[in-house]
């Protein structure tokens, strides 16, 4: 057996092994003393034993008494001393003394054990105020009927008031102080700590030194009745947002003057060539002159939609699509004649896809109007059917591609047109719009009509 355990044995710590074995010993001791009654010492030895029974159990605890009886009866066998009590008592002394002796060992063990765990409560206390103390966040506790029970370091430093002069107060008068000209901020942070929901509030009271700082409050009541409040203060936090809102209004602000800019210049570039178109008799220049207006307008068109965006990130396609195409039905008279739809719902662009795109809709719309639709048919198309241009736009999430479409049912291209040797203005601008600026690519369906496919990531 290991040390260890033979000291569990010997000095066992729960109190109900200790009585089993105080009881088990008494009741020994008193067969022994019956049986051999001549071997028990006097009755001032048998007095002895007692008090020498109950110092060895408060010292000892329960295995005093069991040892040391056992020593007195061993001595008063090997010393043969005269018995001056009669058999019958000294069972009673021995047994009497084993069983006390243990009962103070119990009782000595268990005051122990509370002054253990006394110790380590205080110990707990001094580490939790420790905590509430230096904490970096602003505590207070206030009990049922106000009475202040913490106001930690941080909170004092922020309000300008100390412990002592908290401890002096009481809630209603803290908040009659720190919310004085202010009843509906003080009602707000009397009604937060009667609800103690543990949800985190803006509040707004004044310091010592008289500033408003902004403070966030959460309160959470106790068993007792205690409310403990948490707060930190984010009048930085505000203020720093606050200039950020400023910085951002201010770009806002620059951004439009440069937008406003840019669309006046370009609206001042397409009167001039309209002026010029207008100068000349030649029907070729002439369309030369009104290709270039149509080109500038979808590029005025997109940062009219920029300025529309107050985050300047997205354009909604499906309506400036609309736009455009609406606009070049009217420049080449094809409202009522010619049927035009447009599918890109709830598609959004950033600036660097939506000007190729507005462009290369701009040019092969343009192209369905004056190819297409321009002869003798008047607007009809393939085999005598009504003329119809689509423009959808749409997006293939797996292969993360978007897909343009534009097609007629017109009589379509020349079999013979090669888009990659195109040398037609218009062409060589789709093309490099879209393996240039949109870095993707461009091809021809003659299946049905005329069905221009614009693949980019």
């Amino acid at each position: 057996m290991t040390r260890n355990g033979l000291s569990h044995l010997l000095f066992p710590r729960s109190p109900v092994v200790r009585i089993g074995v105080i009881t088990g010993s008494t009741a020994l001791y008193a067969l022994l003393m019956v049986i051999l009654p001549g071997l028990m010492g006097s009755c001032a030895e048998a007095a002895a034993a007692v008090v020498l029974v109950s110092a060895a159990g408060y010292l000892l605890g329960p295995a005093g008494g069991v040892l040391v009886p056992g020593l007195l009866f061993l001595l008063n066998t090997l010393l043969g001393s005269e018995p001056l009590l009669p058999p019958y008592m000294r069972p009673v002394l021995y047994g009497a003394g084993a069983l006390l002796g243990g009962m103070v060992g119990c009782s000595t063990a268990s005051a122990r054990k509370l002054e253990r765990a006394r110790r380590e409560l205080a110990r707990s206390e001094e580490r939790l105020r420790t905590i509430l103390e230096h904490a970096p966040v602003m505590i207070q506790a206030f009990t049922a009927d106000g009475r202040c029970l913490i106001w930690n370091r941080e909170l004092a430093r922020r309000n300008g008031r100390t412990r002592a002069e908290a401890e002096r107060m009481t809630l209603d008068d803290i908040l009659a102080e720190d919310y004085a000209g202010n009843p509906d901020q003080a009602r707000r942070a009397y009604q937060l700590w009667r609800e103690a929901d543990g949800a985190f509030h803006e509040l707004k009271p004044r310091t010592v030194a008289g500033d408003r700082p902004v403070r966030m409050w959460a309160s959470y009541r106790l068993s007792d009745g205690t409310t403990i409040s948490l707060g930190y203060d984010v009048s930085e936090l505000k203020r720093a947002e606050a200039r950020l809102r400023e910085l951002v209004e201010e770009k806002q602000s620059l951004l439009e003057q440069a937008r406003d800019r840019v669309r006046s210049s370009i609206q001042i570039v397409s009167s001039l060539l309209m002026f010029q178109a207008r100068r000349f008799e030649d029907g070729l220049v002439r369309r030369a002159l009104e290709e270039s207006r149509s080109r500038l307008r979808a590029v005025a068109m997109v940062h009219e939609e920029l300025g529309r965006s107050l985050t300047a990130s997205g354009i909604d396609m499906d309506r400036h699509i609309r736009r455009i195409v609406a606009e070049l039905s009217d420049l080449h008279g094809g409202r009522g004649r010619v049927e035009v739809q447009v599918e890109a719902p709830g598609v959004e662009l950033g600036p660097e896809g939506a000007l190729p795109v507005s462009l290369i809709v701009n040019e092969l719309v343009s192209n369905s109007f004056e190819h297409a639709f321009s002869g003798q048919g008047g607007g009809r198309g393939e085999g005598g059917a009504a003329g119809r241009i689509l423009v959808r736009l749409s997006e293939d999430p797996e292969e993360g591609q978007w897909t343009l479409e534009v097609s007629d049912n017109g009589p379509g291209p020349p079999a013979d047109l090669d888009v990659e040797r195109a040398g037609t203005l218009g062409m060589i601008l789709v093309r490099s719009l879209a393996e240039t600026d949109l870095r993707g690519s461009i091809r021809l369906d003659r299946t049905e009509g005329t069905r221009w496919i614009v693949r980019f990531p």
